[in-house]
């Protein structure tokens, strides 16, 4: 398996970070704090529903898929997987989100 990284640069994680403000907003998901590793990130989230997390989710992976192909003349899938959820509290829903890298072992 080929490993590689999902954040090369400081700007890569500025423009993870610009998507995930921009598709929080759009929809209506609160996020409690994120924590990027160069190869995956951790976010709890918030919403009431399972549908507008995994547009959410969606959203962020592909734009960023588009920046990271364009930027890197990555050819292929950059992650791993979609996201993975879950439910740790049963008042509302709050998700956790686990996004990888394609080619990348998440410790």
């Amino acid at each position: 398996m080929n490993k590689r990284d999902l954040f090369h640069q400081p700007g890569d994680y500025r423009r993870f970070r610009e998507l995930i403000q921009e598709y929080q907003r759009t929809f209506s998901i609160a996020i409690h704090h994120y924590c990027f590793i160069t190869n995956h990130v951790h976010m709890p989230l918030r919403s009431r529903a399972l549908e507008p997390l995994s547009r959410f989710s969606h959203y962020v992976q592909r734009r960023y898929a588009y920046y990271y192909c364009g930027k890197y003349r990555w050819t292929g899938s950059v992650f791993q997987r979609g996201y993975r959820s879950l439910p740790v509290d049963r008042d509302g829903m709050n998700i956790c989100w686990n996004a990888g890298a394609t080619s990348s072992e998440t410790p």
